[in-house]
């Protein structure tokens, strides 16, 4: 799955969306949880895994500190990818489909 065209980031999936590994282009690309509660500021600039329900303020200040998207997980299921456009679109009350 891709996590950025730009940077050729990519998400290595395993049967049922399980996160098997990370890479930009052909290194491998660390991730990082964050957890509701835990302080944004302790965050690097890497991507994220965040729950699918995470509140935007949360997204916002996590896109912000860290600078890459964030990987949506429910369980460890990944579910989506959150960036600029997708933030962008919840923002202004505009629905995919």
């Amino acid at each position: 799955m891709c996590l950025d065209p730009s940077g050729d980031s990519w998400l290595d999936l395993a049967e049922g969306n399980v996160i098997k590994g990370a890479r930009q282009g052909a290194t491998p690309l660390d991730l990082q949880n964050w957890t509701p509660g835990q302080d944004v500021g302790t965050l690097d600039r890497r991507p994220t895994l965040v729950h699918s329900n995470i509140g935007m303020r949360d997204a916002l200040q996590i896109r912000y500190q860290t600078g890459n998207k964030l990987v949506l997980q429910d369980g460890n299921k990944v579910v989506g990818i959150l960036g600029d456009t997708e933030l962008y679109h919840a923002l202004l009350g505009k629905n995919h489909g």
